[in-house]
């Protein structure tokens, strides 16, 4: 399972569904591992293209942690810290009626 949410202030654009032109700062990911537990990462950068209503992508950041449970604060099995930072270009659509 996958949950995808925007990062930021309601008012200003980060509503969950997305509204057209809504422009969160960033999204919170939550990935269900399994028996390896959970990834969760936050994603955050700068738009590089859209519409400026019902389509946005960014180029950035993530950061993220594996977590045994949906509780942990980012430690393995063996109390570890499992932090991991990257590059990331994603996307936002929101659905027109």
């Amino acid at each position: 399972m996958l949950t995808v949410r925007p990062i930021g202030d309601p008012e200003t654009g980060a509503r969950y569904p997305p509204q057209a032109g809504d422009v969160p700062d960033g999204f919170h990911l939550e990935f269900d591992l399994g028996q390896e537990g959970w990834l969760k990462a936050n994603v955050s950068g700068t738009r590089i293209a859209g519409d400026g209503k019902y389509y946005f992508r960014w180029a950035g950041k993530m950061t993220g942690e594996v977590s045994q449970s949906g509780t942990d604060q980012g430690n393995d099995a063996h109390g570890n810290e499992s932090l991991l930072t990257g590059s990331a270009i994603f996307e936002q659509f929101v659905l027109a009626e």
